[in-house]
């Protein structure tokens, strides 16, 4: 868990601080206690206040909840969601801003019997409505991914990926033209604007495939092969794309390497002295090319390259070395 938890963290905190370009990494900082398991971090940045909303559980099979920090000033870790009985899992959150102004946390919980998707309403100063049950199946829904720029989501179900729209008001959210994208052996969908991105197994490896929102039709598009070579995984898309269309870049993970996808072009990063043991990629805005082929500006990854299981970041545009930012002395 640590590793997608710090991957996934220095990537929302660069995308919510704009990228600004240092010379130099600052030192980690614990966010969290070190007793519990944590995971699954999103930071939300809403006026002066950084909000980090993540899952929290004290025992490795035990229920999760999500917790709430205010990590600019290291405020009081809060239970937004938890009992001793559910879980609730995989927060993620969403801004609205016409005709319903305000945020919404989307997460999945087993309060029913099984793990289905819901939404919870609140504002600037972590005020919560009422939550509000998204899907209402006997199976579970898993590995949720949102995309505010097009209200959509896409998901998991027994082999299965789905998507919806999501509609809103101040009086309701709801998923509506709910549809199935692809069937059995399917997972790890990632909304990628009007794209969905899958994986999805042959044989015995995965491989990637695309389905494309289609505007004229008002409804997603047939699976497209993008990556059908080795065995895929992990895949994630660019988090701010300045020129560019987060539906073309996209990086993910095969035989111990990061991929890149740009504009159907396929390439593997190639980074020194990691022999194949680069892990759980995200990628950070894009350069635009001119004589080199298109590349990420930073990469990060996890890898146990230097002993440990650390997270590095790569800058691309510079050519700077390859640098270890958490430098953990834990195996």
């Amino acid at each position: 868990m640590k590793e997608a938890f710090l991957a996934c963290l220095i990537i929302s905190l660069s995308f919510s601080l704009q990228a600004q370009y240092t010379e130099e990494w600052s030192d980690p900082v614990l966010l969290t206690d070190a007793e519990s398991y944590n995971s699954s971090p999103e930071v939300l940045v809403a006026g002066n206040q950084t909000y980090m909303f993540y899952e929290n559980k004290f025992t490795p099979d035990g229920p999760s909840a999500i917790y709430v920090r205010e990590i600019k000033t290291m405020g009081a870790e809060t239970t937004v969601l938890g009992d001793a009985v559910h879980s609730f899992r995989n927060p993620v959150v969403l801004e609205f801003f016409y005709p319903d102004p305000g945020y919404c946390l989307f997460y999945e919980a087993d309060i029913s019997g099984n793990f289905d998707l819901y939404a919870l309403r609140f504002n600037g100063d972590l005020v919560f409505e009422d939550p509000f049950q998204l899907t209402f199946t006997s199976g579970d829904e898993s590995k949720a991914s949102y995309d505010g720029n097009y209200n959509s989501v896409s998901w998991e179900s027994n082999g299965n990926v789905l998507a919806a729209k999501i509609s809103h008001s101040s009086e309701l959210i709801a998923l509506q033209d709910t549809q199935t994208l692809d069937f059995m052996g399917c997972s790890d969908p990632i909304c990628c604007n009007s794209r969905i991105v899958y994986l999805k197994m042959q044989e015995d490896s995965a491989a990637v495939y695309y389905s494309d929102w289609d505007f004229s039709q008002e409804q997603w598009g047939a699976p497209v092969a993008m990556d059908t070579t080795g065995n895929n995984s992990y895949c994630s898309c660019d988090r701010n794309m300045w020129f560019f269309s987060a539906e073309d870049c996209i990086v993910y993970e095969k035989d111990g390497k990061v991929f890149n996808y740009f504009y159907d072009e396929i390439y593997a990063l190639e980074l020194d002295g990691f022999n194949g043991d680069t892990h759980q990629p995200h990628s950070l805005i894009y350069d635009i090319p001119v004589d080199n082929l298109p590349a990420p500006v930073f990469v990060t990854f996890s890898s146990q390259a230097e002993g440990n299981d650390d997270i590095f970041v790569y800058w691309s545009v510079w050519g700077e070395p390859v640098i270890n930012v958490s430098e953990d002395t834990l195996v």
